[in-house]
Parts: structure tokens; C-alpha cells; sequence
């Protein structure tokens, strides 16, 4: 995956806690430079209005699994975090949700840090999310759609598109993965937990263990969401979510998530990737479930050996890649796996002039890092959209997709 490995900086503690957990930014050195570029290179993150029927809601969770260890500290039960997006129905006396933060989370945060222009800028954005909104009464249940941040990442920055989702009738439940996320995130005690987990793009087997643990946030989140169906302690989502139409779709290293999700879960029906390599345990029979992989022009060329190598040898964007030797490896491993993964039909959209991080917020976040193309971005949406209504509404027609052989 592209940008996955840049600076490293240690964190001061047990051994067990250093082994295995950076700061720093390893899913992108770009993302890190955010935390501290001036404040007029941030403007007020303006969310695009969804394009759905529905208000949105969106609730909060954190939960604990006390039948998994911690695997990157070792010192407590791996704690999994979830914020759920949902139709919803509309009262003005709701407040809107946070973007990222609320007040007393900034002022946690900031205790320990100085308030980056980044924090500044998240905290202006305004969403459509109303929080403790009532789930529209339209349907008796709604079909639920997993979601899993790309490396480095947090789950509000996909926050157009779970609203997105969420507009035209879905149950959107964004994970947020321990340790895999350069930003602030807070425990179910309520503690700030920094640090990020160290990868190496290129090391398979390393980075299909840590793909799994992912797999397993995901799989038990699944579990939490039967509970809540059945008795939510938040008395929002009781009886709404239809556990019978589940997919997931993730960016990145979280793409790679939902498709290792879709081959080892029954209860997922569908699956999208956007963009980034195909990690975790080899699909060389294929998938028998509806996919789609939506990949940037640049992927798919690494893959066909085709990239020139002023981009492969770059640091910036394939660390590791010394020769050519190297870089033929690694992509022949790559076409191998996606070779698999297409075994029995899917489909894969190239989409046109888009770059790794056109299936995100930041776009919205940092355009002077990231060029925005909103029309590309608004295709990307209604694609996604359209992939989860043939599939769960048996709505057809409205692709854009021209699919890839």
C-alpha cells in the first residue's frame, strides 16, 4: 500500500508497549506535516450536503473484548470503538454532532499538546449528524454497511461519505481500530490513547497478522451490534438494524479489512475496497459475494510492473523499493493476489484521475496537501451507493463503473 511507512518516533514505556506501537505518522508523512502547517492552510472543513432523503443520525459506542488481550501493549482487553451513522428522523431542537471531538475531548487532548492548527480545523467543521435523533420510521429495519479507516486514520474522516450512506437508508457503523490511527482516540474509561502500531508495507505475512487483527474488531463488532439489536443501553438502534443485509466496504489497509471480512464471515453478504493493496490471508479460490475493488490509476500500474522509476524508487511513496529487482517482486506479488481474489468475476473500477487519498475527508481537511476533484469524489459516492443498492434493495441501473477486465 503506498505511504503506508514514514518517520518513526519511540514511546517511553515497558518494553512490551515499545515492541510494536509507533508516533508518527506511518500512513502518511503528508497527514503528519497537517498537525503543524498554519491554520490559513486549513480552511473550515465544508462537508457536502448528502444527497439522500433522510436526516442523518449518529451515535457513539465503545466496547470491550475480554476474550482478546491487547495485542499491541499486552496490558489490558483489546477495546473496539464504533460510531454509527443512521437515517433518522428530524427534530430542531437536536444538536449537531462533532466532526471529530467534542468540547471536554478537545480539552483532554490538549492537556498533554498543543492545539495544532489540524485540532483547530476539525473543530470548525460542521456535519449533517444530529445526535440522540430518533431512526426514521419509514422502515422497520435498515441494512447495515461496515466500515474500516485506512492506516493512519480515523473513522470520522470518511465522514461525507458514511452520511452519505446514511442519506439514502443505511445503517453506517464506522470501526475505530486501537492503534491504528496517528490522531487522539479515547478509551471506554474515557483516557486518551495515543500511539500507532509500526508496518512495513512489503512484509506479507506481518502485515496479514495485522490486517486479521482488524478482521477480528470487525467480527466482533458484528456481535455488539446483534446485542444492541435486541437491547441498545443507548435506546436508539433496538430492532433497527437488519443483520440479514450486512456489507463493509473500507479504504486503503481498511478496503483490504472488508474483503478478508466478506471471505471469512457469513454473516457479510458484499464488500467494497477502495483503493490500497490486497492484504491478509490469500483468496486464491476467489470470492463466491458480490465485490467491487476501486483502485487510483497509480495501484493498478504498480501491479503491471508499469510504473516508471522515478515513482517506484521513491521513498515518499513505496518505501523499501531499492532496485528493480525489488519492485517487480513486490508487484508480482501483488497481480498474484489480485489474480485470486478475481478467480470467480468481481469487479474493478480504475477510477480515473484519482489519487490514494480521493476515497477520504481529507480533501476537505488539507486541499492544499490533498487536491480536492469534488466531481470525481461525488462519482466515487454514487458508485458506492449504487454498489449496496443492487445488492440490498435490488435497485439497478445509475453506475457510472466502467469496469476493468
Amino acid at each position: 500500500m503506498r505511504k503506508m511507512l514514514k518517520g518513526k518516533k519511540q514511546l517511553t514505556g515497558t518494553p512490551s508497549r515499545l515492541k510494536r506501537i509507533i508516533i508518527g505518522v506511518v500512513g502518511s508523512l503528508a497527514l503528519s506535516a497537517a498537525l503543524w502547517i498554519p491554520l490559513y492552510a486549513l480552511p473550515t472543513i465544508k462537508l457536502p450536503e448528502p444527497t439522500g432523503p433522510y436526516a442523518i443520525g449518529v451515535a457513539n459506542y465503545n466496547w470491550v473484548d475480554r476474550n482478546r488481550i491487547e495485542p499491541f501493549t499486552h496490558d489490558g482487553y483489546r477495546e473496539v470503538a464504533a460510531r454509527i451513522w443512521y437515517p433518522a428522523s428530524m427534530k430542531w431542537d437536536l444538536q449537531r454532532a462533532p466532526y471529530a471531538y467534542d468540547s471536554q475531548q478537545l480539552q483532554e487532548i490538549t492537556k498533554e499538546q498543543p492545539l495544532y492548527a489540524l485540532f483547530g480545523s476539525l473543530m470548525s467543521a460542521r456535519t449533517h449528524s444530529y445526535e440522540s435523533a430518533i431512526v426514521a420510521p419509514d422502515l422497520a429495519r435498515y441494512p447495515v454497511l461496515l466500515m474500516s479507516p485506512g492506516y493512519g486514520m480515523s473513522s470520522y474522516m470518511y465522514t461525507s461519505f458514511t452520511e452519505e450512506m446514511a442519506s439514502h437508508g443505511y445503517i453506517v457503523v464506522a470501526v475505530e481500530h486501537s492503534y491504528f490511527s496517528i490522531l487522539p482516540a479515547f478509551s471506554a474509561a474515557g483516557q486518551v490513547r495515543k500511539g500507532m502500531v509500526e508496518l512495513d508495507p512489503f512484509d506479507w505475512p506481518s502485515m496479514a497478522a495485522d490486517t486479521q487483527n482488524r478482521v477480528e474488531d470487525m467480527k466482533f463488532a458484528l456481535g455488539q451490534l446483534e446485542r444492541i439489536n435486541g437491547a441498545d443501553p443507548q435506546s436508539i438502534l433496538n430492532g433497527k438494524l437488519d443483520l440479514q443485509r450486512i456489507g463493509a466496504f473500507g479504504h486503503s489497509g481498511g478496503g483490504a479489512v472488508a474483503m478478508q471480512l466478506l471471505s471469512q464471515d457469513g454473516r457479510v453478504s458484499a464488500a467494497v475496497q477502495m483503493d490500497g493493496f490486497p492484504y491478509g490471508q490469500y483468496m486464491n479460490n476467489g470470492l463466491a459475494k458480490p465485490f467491487m475493488y476501486m483502485l487510483e490509476p497509480s495501484n493498478e500500474a504498480f501491479a503491471s510492473k508499469s510504473l516508471s522509476e522515478s515513482v517506484w524508487s521513491d521513498p515518499s511513496e513505496y518505501p523499501g523499493l531499492l532496485t528493480i529487482e525489488d519492485y517487480h517482486r513486490e508487484a508480482e506479488e501483488v497481480s498474484r493476489r489480485m489474480k485470486g481474489i478475481f478467480k470467480h468475476g468481481g469487479t474493478k473500477w480504475i477510477v480515473p484521475e484519482a489519487h490514494h487519498f480521493s476515497f477520504t475527508d481529507l480533501t476537505l481537511i488539507a486541499p492544499l496537501l490533498f487536491p480536492p476533484n469534488m466531481a470525481l469524489q461525488n462519482d466515487i459516492k454514487k458508485n458506492l451507493l449504487h454498489f449496496f443498492d443492487e445488492q440490498f434493495k435490488g435497485v439497478s441501473g445509475g453506475s457510472t463503473v466502467q469496469a476493468a477486465g
